[in-house]
This record gives C-alpha cells, structure tokens and sequence, in this order.
C-alpha cells in the first residue's frame, strides 16, 4: 500500500522541493509515481465535502494498493482527508500503471498539479470541486513542479540543463511567462508572499526574485557540492534545508540546517 499526501498548511501549500519528473517530495507535497495520464473514472462532484471549511491541516492523498516493485498493480484514489480524519473520495485511476503523479495543491485549494507520462508527457490540472481533469505539454517538454505562492496563479517547471535544471513561470495552460534561472537540484521553495524563492545552489542555497534575479547566495558551510535542497520555510526569514556532509553524494544525504534569508543573516 502506497500513500502520497499534498497538505495545505496556512503558509505554504504551493511548490514542493524535488526535481522534474518522478521524484521524492518533502513538505508540500509527498510524491507517488506514475506512467501514463488518464482521466479519473470518477469525474462526478464529490458528494459531502465540506468545501467551505477545506483549508489549513487538510491533506489532499493519493492511496493505492499497487506493489510496483513486484510487479503488481492496482487503482489509485485520490483522498481530500479533513483535520479530523474524514476522507472524501474526489477521484479514482483503475491502474497504478496509467495514473498520473500528484505533485502539489494550489494555494485556493481548487486545484490540484499533477505530471503526466503518456505521449510526450505534460502536466494535468484537476479541478476538485468537479473531477475534471486538463492536460497539456509545456514548451521544451518542461517537467512541472509545483504553484506559485501566494495565490497559485502561475506553475513553477523545469527542464534538464547539464547536471542541473533550468527553472521558470508557466501561465495555468502552459504558455512561458519567466524564465527563472539555473537550478542545482531543481528544487522550488517559494516565500509565503510570492516574491522570492530558495534554490539549490553549488555551495548551499540561493535567495531569487519571482523575476528570475539573484537576490543573495546562501551558502552552507562543510558541506557537498551541489547537495543542498531547501525543504521548508521555518520561521521568520529561516530556512531548513537538507544537505550532505562533505565527500558524500546527495543520495547519502544526512545533514540539516537551518539559512536565514537577507531579513537576518545570509549564513548557515
């Protein structure tokens, strides 16, 4: 049995760190895998969801009893669970194969981000309050990887550049608005307020405008290079992030620390 979970939380339910594509998420977003785009066999309006009270601690789950690994299959469900622990079916896959990757919730909550794999692959928007899904393809074949905060008006998307990942603003159907520069790890961590974002850099981290520009370097001392991503906002102008120790790749990953933004100070 499989979960993946995107959670609404009151600061930040917009872009999940990770990389484009089929990847491990943290925070926002907990990513399941998928291999095809298919519209939910039950596409109705989810009877009995409270939507006037889905808000902040809410979780938006995809569930399957699929065994990948083993070779087995089976349906993926998509689950709005509400801070009491009561579920609501909003969507259903028949095949674990053919389900699309859930990646992120918009910060309305009307709309949940999901990649797809079938054809040229692309990006599936589902509107929950009626089941319907959208497809399209990003120019250059962009990976999504997440919503734009505060307000979830644009989709943040990357596409493989060396060892790295160039990053940019997408409209809600796919049309390029900004590029937003480089990547080490692909990662997206935006501030509540829309303006900034944080990125793996090659020495730690680093601070950009939502117009592509550097802002400042963040750099993270005794570590790898090129192995830290940020994982979450922590207060104030502090941000956790997660790196290596110095000789260890960034699948060994082990370290955390905690950045302050240019509010405070720009070491770690």
């Amino acid at each position: 049995m499989h979960w993946s979970a995107s959670s609404w939380t009151a600061s930040r339910p917009g872009p999940a760190p990770g990389t484009p594509g089929r990847r491990p998420g943290r925070t926002a977003a907990l990513l399941t895998a998928g291999t095809a785009a298919a519209q939910p066999t039950r596409a109705a309006q989810p009877a009995g969801v409270p939507w006037s009270h889905v808000g902040p601690e809410w979780v938006l789950a995809q569930y399957t009893t699929a065994a990948p690994e083993g070779g087995k299959t089976g349906p993926v469900t998509l689950f709005l669970i509400s801070p009491a622990g009561a579920r609501y079916q909003l969507a259903r896959w028949p095949d674990f194969r053919s389900a699309p990757e859930l990646l992120a919730w918009s910060p309305d909550g009307k709309r949940a981000l999901f990649q797809t794999f079938s054809g040229q692959g692309g990006v599936g928007q589902l509107t929950l309050a009626t089941g319907h899904m959208t497809t399209f393809v990003m120019p250059g074949a962009a990976s999504p990887i997440g919503y734009t905060t505060p307000k979830g008006l644009n989709i943040v998307a990357g596409r493989p550049s060396g060892s790295g990942t160039i990053l940019a603003r997408y409209n809600l159907s796919g049309r390029l608005v900004q590029s937003l520069g480089y990547s080490t790890d692909g990662a997206v961590l935006y501030a509540p307020s829309g303006a900034e974002f944080v990125t793996g850099a090659s020495h730690g981290l680093k601070l950009v405008s939502n117009h592509g520009s550097l802002i400042r370097q963040l750099p993270v001392p005794r570590t790898s290079t090129d192995t830290c991503n940020p994982v979450r906002w922590w207060k104030g102008g502090t941000v956790l992030a997660s790196c290596s120790p110095p000789g260890r790749p960034a699948a060994a990953r082990s370290s955390w620390s905690r950045c302050r933004t240019p509010t405070a100070t720009t070491r770690c």
